[in-house]
């Protein structure tokens, strides 16, 4: 059976040297900060929603 998770995005900044900490029960292993570049790198390879999500924060800082 299919589900659809609801996710909420947010756009934060640490200059925490504190590891980040996958949620492990949730199936996720890994977590990091990406650079624009990384991003962008990334982005060639995932769901259109997550582009929309990060197209609208590109189109908030302009």
């Amino acid at each position: 059976k299919k589900r659809l998770k609801e996710t909420h995005w947010y756009l934060m900044y640490s200059n925490s040297n504190q590891p980040l900490q996958p949620q492990f029960e949730e199936g996720i292993t890994e977590v990091c900060f990406k650079s624009k570049k990384e991003i962008e790198k990334a982005l060639l390879n995932t769901y259109a929603n997550i582009k929309s999500v990060y197209q609208s924060y590109i189109d908030l800082q302009l």
